[in-house]
């Protein structure tokens, strides 16, 4: 599996696996207009090269997601998703450790913070199994984060 930087055309592809309003606010939050047009979504999630990320096999698509900064210390880890034909099968394990490993990464950063509807109990389970704690429940959703080890 290669994990890299996404592109317009890596976020056009996970875009395509949303296909309701529903799947579109679970996945990318109530912020996001649907039907969704690529480029007024890049816009609504502030995407940029730095930013998002996507996880490949043999030219296929797998994950797509975000880690953008919050503050000096803090990073968000946004609008995870993974293919529809790929889930059930670990990939959103092994996209998630590539997440955070990238965070480690960055200089300074010591938390790494998300939200999760609370429904969604396989996502919840992944990430507690990752090391994220339950820290809030604004709305409907669950927030955690998860302190990393400089």
């Amino acid at each position: 599996m290669f994990f890299a930087h996404a592109d317009m055309a890596d976020l056009q592809e996970a875009a395509a696996w949303v296909a309701s309003v529903k799947e579109c606010r679970a996945w990318a939050g109530p912020g996001i207009t649907y039907p969704i047009r690529i480029e007024q979504l890049a816009d609504e999630i502030g995407l940029t090269p730095e930013n998002a990320f996507v996880l490949k096999e043999g030219g296929n698509r797998l994950a797509f997601g975000q880690i953008i900064q919050t503050s000096e210390h803090v990073c968000h880890l946004a609008r995870i998703i993974v293919s529809k034909r790929h889930r059930g099968k670990g990939i959103g394990r092994v996209f998630c450790r590539k997440l955070i490993q990238e965070a480690e990464r960055s200089p300074g950063i010591c938390r790494l913070t998300l939200r999760v509807y609370r429904h969604n109990h396989a996502a919840v389970k992944l990430y507690q199994s990752l090391g994220f704690r339950e820290t809030g429940k604004p709305q409907n959703a669950t927030a955690m984060s998860m302190t990393l080890i400089l």
